[in-house]
C-alpha cells in the first residue's frame, strides 16, 4: 500500500491556481492583434517583403511619374524657367518635352525602388513619418505641389535666385521634418537633390533637350538653376510614400494570392 502511494500522488492532477482577476485581462491582449510579428515589425512600407512583387510595383511607380510627373513639372514651364528644344510639346497649358514623361517615370522608380531596398536592408533606426499610408502619401504631393508653385511664383516676381535659394533651402528642411524627419529620408533627399540636377547636363547640353534663359550656375559648361536641387529634395518624400504605399497594396496582395 505505501509503495502505491507516490505513484497514486504522482499522476494527481496539479491543485487548481487560486483565482486572480489579471490572468483573466491577458487574454485579450494576446488575441487583440491578428498580424504577425514580422508584420508589427515592418509597418514602414508595407507588412511583406518586395518578393516578386517587384515588376508591378515598378510598373506602377514608372507610371505614376509618366502621368503625374509632367504635371508637376509644367508648374516651372508654365512660368518660363526652362525653355524647351528639340522635341518639344504643348498639350493645351502644358509645356513639356517627349522625353520628360518616360524620364520622370524612370525618375520615380529608381527613387522608390532605391527607398525600397533600403527599407528591407538598412538597419532599423528612428521611425519615418513618411509611412505610406494614402493619407500621408496625398499630404506629401500637396505639400510638393505647393513647394513647386511657391519657387515658380517667385522666379515670375524677378526675385535675385540666392535670395530664391535661401528661402526654398529653409522651406526644404522645413519640410523634411514635416514629412519624413528620419536621417536615412534626409541623406536620400541629399542625394537625389545632387544627382538629379548633374542628371540634366547630358539633356541639355548634348540632346538640348530645354535650357534655362536664367541660369545662375554652371556645371561642366551648363546654365542650371542652382534652387532646383531644393524641388528634387522635396520630391523625395512623396516618392518615399508613394513606393511604400504601393508595395503595402502590391506585395501584400500578391503573397495572399498565393496563400490562397
Amino acid at each position: 500500500m505505501r509503495a502505491k502511494l507516490p505513484v497514486v500522488i504522482a499522476g494527481a492532477s496539479a491543485p487548481p491556481r487560486p483565482f486572480s482577476p489579471w490572468r483573466r485581462r491577458e487574454l485579450p491582449i494576446r488575441l487583440a492583434s491578428s498580424k504577425p510579428p514580422r508584420a508589427l515589425q515592418n509597418s514602414e512600407g508595407g507588412s511583406r517583403p518586395l518578393g516578386r512583387a517587384w515588376p508591378a510595383v515598378s510598373a506602377a511607380l514608372f507610371g505614376a511619374g509618366f502621368l503625374l510627373g509632367p504635371l508637376l513639372d509644367g508648374i516651372h514651364s508654365r512660368v518660363g524657367l526652362q525653355v524647351y528644344g528639340n522635341g518639344a510639346l504643348d498639350l493645351g497649358p502644358l509645356h513639356t518635352h517627349i522625353l520628360v514623361p518616360p524620364l520622370l517615370g524612370a525618375f520615380y522608380c529608381t527613387v522608390g525602388l532605391l527607398q525600397l531596398f533600403l527599407d528591407e536592408r538598412a538597419a532599423p533606426g528612428p521611425r519615418s513619418k513618411a509611412t505610406g499610408r494614402p493619407r500621408d502619401t496625398a499630404t506629401s504631393l500637396i505639400v510638393l505641389a505647393l513647394f513647386i508653385e511657391l519657387s515658380a511664383e517667385m522666379y515670375m516676381a524677378g526675385v535675385q535666385s540666392n535670395v530664391e535659394a535661401y528661402v526654398l533651402f529653409a522651406v526644404a528642411e522645413f519640410v523634411w521634418l514635416f514629412l519624413d524627419s528620419s536621417w536615412l529620408g534626409f541623406a536620400l533627399a541629399c542625394l537625389v537633390g545632387v544627382a538629379c540636377p548633374l542628371a540634366e547636363v547630358p539633356l541639355v547640353r548634348l540632346l538640348e533637350c530645354w535650357s534655362y534663359p536664367n541660369a545662375d550656375i554652371q556645371l561642366f559648361g551648363t546654365g542650371l538653376m542652382s534652387w532646383t536641387t531644393t524641388c528634387y529634395f522635396v520630391y523625395t518624400p512623396f516618392l518615399v510614400n508613394l513606393a511604400r504605399l504601393l508595395k503595402s497594396r502590391l506585395a501584400d496582395d500578391d503573397t495572399e494570392g498565393k496563400e490562397e
